[in-house]
């Protein structure tokens, strides 16, 4: 791969990746490396501009085709995220979600790393004293009456660091362990070592004995076990914390990428055809006041919009005020609407400036229930969803209301036409499908119109709830 950016790869935050890098790979297929095609372009590609790159690349046999534009053809059949760009051309979708796993398979992006495991245990010097941590690691929930007494009584007098009375000595074993380990003192007056002496009926231990070594080194693989598991817990809480910070962080920093996004919802009529009119409506600006009249500055869900619209602002361009259109899209990264590349293309603009999200479903038919599939089209998905019948109109209805006897007419339809629009994309938008009809229990039709860091109904209401629990 590239360290040079393309449009494509940009937007993505990645490099620019080579073809021959991922066809290698076992898992990726035909479809894969088509997209990888438009990535390493970085823009529109028609299929025989693709074949032609996949032919020249050098390609493991299982991805030989000798036809390459009829293999690309059927290798597509409409899965995201291709899409067409005019009758030839195919183009990405950068919001779709199946790029993440395109990049992950074809290894534009890195398998997520593990955390690294704890650092081997290092066990200390047998000139190093022993620890009370190294005793309780050592003795803890283990069964001491088979274990040398007096290695017992000497590692309790070096953790703790006094002399100690027998007595002394058994209730610290006590607290450590229920499995017995208890010293009596006929076992002391039987010990034949001077690791431990009595001194005026208090027992201590003593640092010049040869044993001290190999007490040391026999207390402390006691403990080694139990020390290892415990800075394993250690590492692994300490991990837990850090990639939750991580993950807020990177959300924080989604989130405001994705605020610092000008959108807009721009409607071109007739649609698909040569522009006549346009709307266009600042989603952020909208979006925006929204917050300023919700209550505690929470966003109002879409689905609650209705076509009150004193506060927005729906712009028209018609006439010879068209020519100013370019400019004001100009000041937008992002644009919602209905065959937005072919319409943006008759006036001059090439597509691939902005984000788009294209508010026509692709679906010819869907199950929002077990058992009915109902056909798919524009107008019936903007009426189940926003209550708005009729919208938006067909290039023959357009056609009609162009006609030069009839143009005080089209200011009023394109704006209605706008905000229904805009409707459908913010419930989209905010619940990641629209519906299909207005009957309750039905599935949405997904759509993928937002932003990682976009709000959705699922934060929306995590963020309700912890308002109502402070």
């Amino acid at each position: 791969m590239t360290s040079i950016h393309n449009r494509y790869c940009q937007r993505l935050g990645i490099s620019v990746p080579r073809i021959e890098d991922a066809a290698g790979r076992p898992e990726v297929t035909l479809f894969q490396l088509v997209v990888m095609a438009l990535l390493e372009r970085g823009g529109p590609m028609t299929v025989v501009e693709i074949a032609a790159r996949l032919d020249r690349a050098t390609l493991p046999a299982r991805l030989v085709r000798p036809d390459f534009v009829v293999a690309v053809k059927k290798a597509w059949h409409g899965q995201p995220p291709l899409v067409r760009d005019g009758d030839q051309r195919l183009a990405l979708d950068l919001l779709s979600s199946e790029l993440s796993h395109i990049a992950f398979v074809t290894g534009l992006r890195p398998p997520v790393q593990p955390p690294p495991g704890p650092a081997e245990l290092r066990l200390p010097e047998d000139d190093e004293p022993l620890s009370q941590v190294e005793v309780t690691a050592a003795f803890s929930g283990r069964s001491l009456d088979m274990y040398s007494s007096i290695r017992k009584a000497a590692a309790v007098l070096e953790a703790w660091g006094t002399p100690q009375t027998l007595d002394e000595i058994n209730e610290r074993l006590r607290t450590l362990t229920d499995y017995g380990g208890r010293i009596d003192t006929t076992t002391v007056r039987a010990w034949r070592t001077d690791l431990v002496v009595d001194s005026d009926g208090s027992l201590r231990l003593n640092p010049a004995s040869s044993q001290i070594g190999a007490f040391r080194r026999d207390i402390r693989r006691m403990a080694a076990t139990w020390l290892r598991a415990s800075a394993e817990r250690r590492d692994f809480k300490l991990g837990l914390v850090e990639r939750e910070r991580q993950r807020a962080e990177d959300e924080r920093n989604l989130m405001a990428q994705a605020s610092r996004t000008r959108r807009a919802l721009l409607h071109l009529v007739p649609p698909g055809q040569e522009a006549r009119g346009a709307a266009v409506i600042d989603l952020s600006r909208r979006a925006s006041e929204k917050r300023d009249h919700a209550p505690n500055g929470s966003a109002e869900p879409a689905d609650n919009a209705t076509n009150d619209w004193a506060s927005s602002d729906v712009q028209l361009f018609m006439a010879n005020n068209l020519l100013k259109l370019a400019d004001r899209l100009e000041e937008f990264d992002f644009l919602a609407g209905v065959d937005l590349r072919v319409s943006l293309r008759t006036i001059g603009l090439d597509p691939e400036r902005w984000l788009l999200a294209e508010l026509r479903p692709v679906q010819r038919t869907f199950r929002p229930a077990e058992r009915s599939a109902v056909p798919v089209t524009l107008p019936a998905v903007v009426q189940a969803t926003t209550g708005t019948s009729r919208v938006p109109a067909d290039v023959a209805t357009w056609g009609r209301l162009l006609d030069p006897k009839r143009l005080h007419d089209v200011a009023g339809r394109l704006a209605t036409e706008a905000r229904a629009l805009c409707l459908l994309y913010e419930y989209g938008a905010l619940h990641g499908g629209v519906r299909v009809r207005t009957r309750p229990g039905d599935r949405l039709l997904p759509v993928e119109w937002g932003l990682a860091g976009d709000p959705d109904v699922r934060s929306v209401l995590e963020a309700a709830m912890r308002a109502c629990a402070s």
